[in-house]
């Protein structure tokens, strides 16, 4: 999505440690089975949200490539930060399934609806991704482009629309 008047742009940083611990600390109740990394944790800024991706222990190392090429995994999570409430919660769950010789991604919303969707493409121990909105009413359209190697995402280029895809409104008659 090329960058104009109509999109915003949006940042990825590796989180403060007060950052770190807050979404630690909120994601901790969750009913996820997986253990969180606190190495990966990477604020992502699309103004007005934040979140923060926060990739299982077991795909923050070394070898996470290897061990996504090799099996379907609940990657990591997504999680939003409320202003209000000064806590994250999972906004997405991130899943990932090797599919000829790539990389599936999906992230989820944690009622099951597909949010975004895209592929990486492995280059030895990294991965190149490339993810995408979904298209639906009222969704944003967001495009998400980034190198992951070692449990973090470099060579990031993400942006999003300002405007969202119309909702559907109901014709009488």
């Amino acid at each position: 999505m090329p960058e104009s008047a109509e999109t915003r742009s949006t940042t990825v940083s590796v989180a403060s440690a007060r950052e770190a611990d807050l979404a630690l600390r909120s994601l901790s109740d969750e009913p996820f089975s997986i253990t969180l990394s606190r190495e990966s944790l990477q604020q992502i800024r699309c103004e007005p949200r934040n979140y923060m991706l926060v990739l299982s222990e077991e795909f923050s190392g070394v070898d996470a490539v290897q061990k996504l090429q090799n099996r379907k995994a609940l990657a990591g999570l997504l999680a939003l930060k409320s202003p209000e409430a000064e806590r994250y919660s999972t906004a997405y769950v991130v899943l990932t399934t090797p599919h000829s010789g790539q990389i599936q991604v999906l992230l989820k919303t944690t009622n099951g609806q597909t949010a975004f969707a895209g592929f990486a493409e492995s280059e030895g121990d990294t991965l190149e991704l490339l993810i995408q909105s979904v298209s639906r009413p009222g969704a944003v359209p967001v495009a998400f482009k980034a190198t992951y190697a070692n449990g973090s995402l470099t060579n990031v280029g993400a942006a999003s629309a300002i405007r969202t895809i119309a909702r559907r409104v109901p014709q009488s008659g």
